[in-house]
C-alpha cells in the first residue's frame, strides 16, 4: 500500500510572489520598430467603433476616439458611446454622479516643453486646452480641464498578461505639425514632420486609485522617465491594470494637430498617401474617422511595451525521515509465493531509491487525489539510516 506523509503548512511550505515581465509583442518582443503595426481587417460598422494594430498577424492593440456630445459619429452615435463608456469604467463613482463634471476632468498645465523632438513656437503656447459640454475646445487659464474629446489605447488582454508593466513602456507619435499650411508628415527633415514620446510618471508620483485600480498621468519621456519633470505635462491617463491609455485629443492637437482632412484605414502603412491629415486635429462632421489617425500615428512610430504577472511559487519540502519510504510495492523488490526479498542482502536493512514524488490533496471521502507529480533529476537512495528532504516548487 502506498504510503502517504502528510506535509505541515507551517514548517514544510514556503510561499513567494514575484514579478515578472516579458516583452508585450508577439513572439516577447518588447520594442518593435516603426511600420510594423497595421491595422486589421474589420467591417465598416466596427471601423465606426475601433481599429485593431496588428503585428506578425495577431492583434496587439486596439484604439479609438470618443467625444462627449458625439461629433464626427454617423448617426449611431458612435463616438458617443465610445466616450460614454470608457467614462463609466475609468471614473470613480464621485465624479460620475457630480453634475458639475460629466467627463474627463484633468489638471496641469499645456506641455509646451518636454518631449526632446517636439518644440511648440512660443506664439502657439497656451496655458491649456479647456472644452465644454457639448461644444470643441477653447482656451483657458489654470485650473481644471474637462476633455470633451479623448482618444483611447487598449491592450489586448491575454497579451498583457495581469497588468502592463508601468515604467518601462514608451509611446511615440508620430505626425505633422504643418509649415506655412502645408499638412505632410513624410517631408522629415523640412520640419514639418513631429514626434511626442509619452510614458508615465510613476517612478515620482503616487498612484491614484480608481475602480479598475491604480492611474498614473501619462507626460512626456520615455521609459518611465520624464523629460521635464518640474512640469505638469499630463497628456492622459494610464491604467496598467486595464491596459488602458486615455489621452487628451485637445493636447494631442495642440502638439500635433496635423488637418481635419478625413483620412481612410487603407492610409496606413501606404507611404504614398501618409501625411494627409496626418497629426489630431479632429474632424467633427458627421462620419469623421478620427480613430484612424491615432492608429496611423503609432503606425509611424517605435513602440516599446512590456506586460507584467504575478508568478506565484509554493516550495514543499518533503521530508522521507529514517522510517519512511524504505519498503516498496515495486513486483520487483520481492519474488516467489511468499514474497521474500529479490536481493537477500536487503534482509533486515533494506534500500529503495526514490525517483518520483508525488503531491496528494485528500478529496471528498477521504481518498487521496493525485494533483503534482516530480520527477528526479537523478535517484536518491533510502533506508533506514538515511533522511532525505526533497524540495518541490510549484509555479503558477
Amino acid at each position: 500500500m502506498a504510503q502517504y506523509v502528510p506535509i505541515n503548512p507551517g514548517t514544510d511550505v514556503i510561499t513567494d510572489t514575484t514579478k515578472v515581465t516579458t516583452g508585450y509583442f508577439t513572439g516577447g518582443v518588447g520594442t518593435l520598430a516603426k511600420g510594423n503595426l497595421t491595422t486589421s481587417s474589420l467591417s465598416s460598422t466596427q471601423k465606426g467603433y475601433y481599429y485593431n494594430l496588428q503585428y506578425s498577424s495577431e492583434d496587439q492593440l486596439s484604439v479609438t476616439y470618443g467625444h462627449y456630445a458625439g461629433s464626427g459619429s454617423s448617426a449611431k452615435n458612435e463616438t458617443k458611446a465610445i466616450y460614454n463608456q470608457f467614462m463609466n469604467l475609468l471614473l470613480p463613482p464621485n465624479d460620475l454622479a457630480s453634475t458639475a463634471s460629466k467627463g474627463f476632468i484633468f489638471t496641469g498645465t499645456h506641455p509646451s516643453t518636454g518631449s526632446t523632438s517636439m518644440s511648440l513656437a512660443a506664439a502657439e503656447e497656451v496655458p491649456f486646452i479647456v472644452g465644454t459640454v457639448g461644444n470643441d475646445a477653447g482656451t483657458g487659464n489654470s485650473g481644471e480641464s474637462f476633455e470633451d474629446a479623448m482618444y483611447f489605447i487598449v491592450a489586448e488582454r491575454a497579451r498583457m498578461k495581469d497588468r502592463l508593466n508601468k515604467e518601462n513602456w514608451t509611446i511615440a507619435l508620430s505626425g505633422s505639425r504643418g509649415i506655412n499650411g502645408h499638412e505632410d508628415i513624410t517631408q522629415g527633415s523640412s520640419g514639418s514632420s513631429k514626434t511626442i514620446v509619452l510614458t508615465d510618471d510613476s517612478k515620482t508620483v503616487a498612484a491614484t486609485a480608481t475602480p479598475v485600480g491604480p492611474r498614473y498621468n501619462i507626460v512626456s519621456g520615455s521609459g518611465g522617465t520624464i523629460v521635464d519633470a518640474s512640469s505638469s505635462m499630463y497628456y492622459g491617463y494610464f491604467y496598467p491594470n486595464i491596459g488602458v491609455m486615455a489621452l487628451r485629443q485637445n493636447i494631442l492637437s495642440a502638439s500635433l494637430p496635423g488637418t481635419a482632412a478625413s483620412v481612410t484605414s487603407s492610409w496606413i502603412g501606404v507611404t504614398a498617401e501618409i501625411g494627409q491629415g496626418g497629426g489630431f486635429a479632429h474632424q467633427t462632421s458627421s462620419g469623421a474617422d478620427n480613430s484612424i489617425k491615432l492608429a496611423n500615428s503609432i503606425h509611424m512610430a517605435a513602440q516599446t511595451l512590456r506586460s507584467e504577472e504575478d508568478q506565484t511559487s509554493r516550495a514543499y519540502f518533503c521530508r522521507a525521515l529514517a522510517n519512511d519510504f524504505n519498503f516498496t510495492n515495486n513486483p520487483t523488490f520481492v519474488s516467489g509465493s511468499d514474497k521474500a526479498f529479490y536481493n537477500q542482502d536487503m534482509v533486515g536493512y533494506p534500500h529503495t531509491f526514490i525517483t518520483t514524488v508525488g503531491l496528494y490533496q485528500t478529496s471528498v471521502g477521504g481518498t487521496q487525489e493525485l494533483i503534482a507529480v516530480g520527477r528526479l533529476s537523478s535517484p536518491v537512495q533510502k533506508n533506514y539510516g538515511t533522511e532525505a528532504t526533497i524540495k518541490v516548487k510549484l509555479t503558477y
